[in-house]
């Protein structure tokens, strides 16, 4: 049984937990016998009276078909896939986007990655975090550009490193540098880590509608919070014209544009840049407050860019554009 083969390919290599792969191979014999039962009686049927039946080993092979497009790491399939994917770095994050969802549902929850589906202004939405790092990321883009995403937006957070940049700020940004090392695993670092222009166009538009005040500018993607120099980088960059720094957009542009994926990625300010300490504490209750905010929003921004570019496309069908 080829799919069956799979999933104990899967189990031998570790993907998966032995316990888990014995289970799901336990019950998924048992389901093929229930399912295919019919089938065996149909084929015998068939052949007595001289016709051709679809026999059980076609349903074991669209079972096989099914197992190969189950990614390893997200645990997403094609039946799981939408056209659209919000992507926070944080699994917890996942319950604030529910909030904003109708029909929402539990998918897969493999290590750092949790998802969900569910519903916004009837668009169907996937929410998949990608853990913290622009290696995790990456996998993630690749996997969820397997089963069929064709548009991504990451919401996650930022140091700012421009000084007009507050708690809870937003900053979309319009290109990435590329100080980190997934990207760079993929192509060389003069290649561009830019957003889709029209999906920006949208993040940007949908800003305007929903009175959203916001940044535009650069970010900087790094692999690390804590290396000797980090405060030094941190001036050179922002003395660069840098407005922000995370850990995953870069690779997110990076390989969604190498596998034809639209992108784009909107951060809200977590740290203040050289902030001072004793201000900070004092008014760490007010900038909680707003960084909640902050989340708020660029969840907002992210789900009504996806409604304006299917908005988009169906006009495109129609033959107009607004």
């Amino acid at each position: 049984m080829y799919s069956l083969n799979i999933l104990k390919q899967l189990k031998e290599s570790g993907i998966i937990e032995s316990t888990k792969a014995h289970i799901v191979i336990k019950n998924f014999e048992k389901l093929l016998e229930e399912e295919c039962q019919p089938a065996r009686q149909t084929e015998k049927q068939g052949k007595k009276k001289g016709r051709k039946k679809h026999s059980y080993k076609d349903f074991e092979r669209s079972r096989g078909i099914f197992m190969i497009d189950l990614q390893a790491h997200i645990r997403l399939s094609k039946e799981d896939a939408a056209k659209y994917a919000i992507l926070p770095g944080d699994p917890g994050r996942i319950d604030h986007i529910k909030t904003f969802l109708t029909e929402s549902k539990e998918l897969a929850y493999n290590r750092e990655m949790r998802s969900v589906s569910g519903y916004y202004k009837g668009l169907k939405v996937l929410a998949v975090s990608t853990g913290m790092g622009g290696a995790s990321t990456g996998i993630a883009v690749e996997e969820l550009h397997n089963i069929g995403v064709k548009y991504m937006i990451r919401i996650g957070s930022c140091g700012g490193l421009d000084p007009r940049m507050k708690f809870g700020d937003l900053l979309i940004v319009n290109g990435a540098v590329r100080d980190e090392g997934a990207s760079k695993a993929y192509i060389d670092s003069i290649y561009p880590a830019i957003p889709d222009t029209e999906l920006l166009i949208s993040v940007l538009e949908a800003a305007n509608e929903c009175k959203v005040p916001f940044f535009i500018g650069k970010a900087r993607s790094h692999d690390s919070f804590y290396i000797d120099n980090e405060e030094e980088i941190s001036k050179y960059w922002s003395g660069k014209g840098i407005m922000g720094s995370d850990m995953e957009t870069a690779a997110l542009f990076t390989i969604g544009a190498l596998r034809g994926v639209k992108t784009a990625s909107i951060l809200n300010t977590v740290v203040e840049y050289e902030g001072n300490l004793a201000e900070e504490i004092n008014g760490y209750v007010d900038g909680e407050a707003s960084m909640k905010q902050g989340e708020k929003n660029e969840i907002l921004l992210a789900l009504e860019a996806f409604v304006k570019e299917e908005n988009k496309i169906n006009n495109k069908r129609r033959g107009y554009y607004e």
